[in-house]
């Protein structure tokens, strides 16, 4: 859930996910069952993590730009809005989708 959080973006199917990594702690006949609950409940966590302001972390704290100085620490400054990167940092975002290109 840390991840979803944190690199939603970077994070394609997330119950898909989850149920590779505990499906082997289920009898076959319960697979059909435990995918759905682990899908439910990622899709309530999504809509929580769209819920809440963009100008806070989900500690409730404000957040911080996801880059490192040249120092190695990180980067205190705020990101830009919708963003994971601070003005200074900005070339560091990656394009959420490639656009296509005319022929």
């Amino acid at each position: 859930m840390d991840r979803l959080a944190q690199d939603r973006r970077y994070f394609a199917r997330p119950a898909r996910s989850l149920f590779s990594e505990v499906r082997c702690h289920f009898p076959i006949s319960d697979q059909l069952y435990v995918y759905k609950v682990i899908e439910r409940n990622v899709n309530l966590a999504i809509d929580y993590v769209e819920r809440m302001p963009a100008e806070l972390g989900l500690d409730g704290l404000p957040r911080h730009c996801r880059a490192s100085t040249r120092k190695g620490t990180p980067c205190q400054r705020e990101p830009l809005p919708n963003r994971d990167y601070c003005p200074s940092h900005k070339h560091l975002e990656e394009p959420l989708e490639a656009t296509p290109i005319a022929a």
